[in-house]
């Protein structure tokens, strides 16, 4: 359907079971979307923040901003079971999410990426980054798949954290960047998994 046109600040949704489409002009803050297990669809001409203890609340969360979505001090709080992010411009992702999540595309051309969760992290993808910056996926209360393909460019690392032990299953592709993988549970992969590090490490 066609998105609801804005020009706000901030934005925020309550009590709702339904989907939400927005388009924002500029850069805007959530401050508490409850969906449900509706699907909440955010264009933003700027960057998104989250300057509040709220969470995002909805089956599926699919955030498109020029600038940025998150910060490292305030990332975007989702509580989904499915995650999509893609910057246009220059900036990063930082997404935290109570939960499993399931992670879509996820893109930061000239930026990071750096998302955790306190469940199981399956990695879809793809997940890219470029102009040098890293990737980062972690869980505290789970296992972490990939399925997608996970990229970085230039300098850019990637870094897998996970309770449970990665299982990877995809080409893993950085520039000059390391791998670096946690202490602990076993790794495991299977014939799909390519680490592709031209001048990197794995560590």
């Amino acid at each position: 359907g066609n998105p609801l046109l804005t020009d706000v600040d901030a934005l925020q949704i309550r009590g709702s079971n339904g989907d939400a489409f927005v388009n924002n002009t500029s850069n805007i803050d959530l401050q508490g979307i409850a969906l449900g297990g509706g699907v909440f669809t955010l264009l933003s001409g700027g960057g998104v923040t989250d300057s509040t203890v709220q969470n995002v609340v909805a089956g599926s969360v699919n955030i498109t901003a020029v600038s940025g979505i998150g910060t490292s001090a305030s990332p975007i709080k989702t509580v989904a079971t499915n995650l999509s992010a893609a910057i246009t411009g220059i900036g990063n992702i930082y997404a935290s999410n109570t939960g499993a999540i399931n992670l879509d595309a996820i893109t930061a051309p000239n930026g990071d990426i750096d998302i955790v969760s306190t469940g199981a992290l399956v990695a879809n993808g793809p997940v890219n980054s470029g102009n040098s910056g890293s990737i980062t996926l972690a869980t505290s209360g789970g296992g972490l798949t990939t399925g997608g393909a996970i990229s970085t460019k230039g300098r850019g690392n990637v870094g897998f954290g996970a309770a449970g032990g990665p299982e990877l299953h995809s080409h893993i592709k950085s520039g000059s960047g390391a791998l670096f993988l946690p202490v602990g549970p076993g790794i495991t992969g299977d014939a799909q998994c390519v680490f592709k590090p031209p001048g990197g490490d794995v560590t």
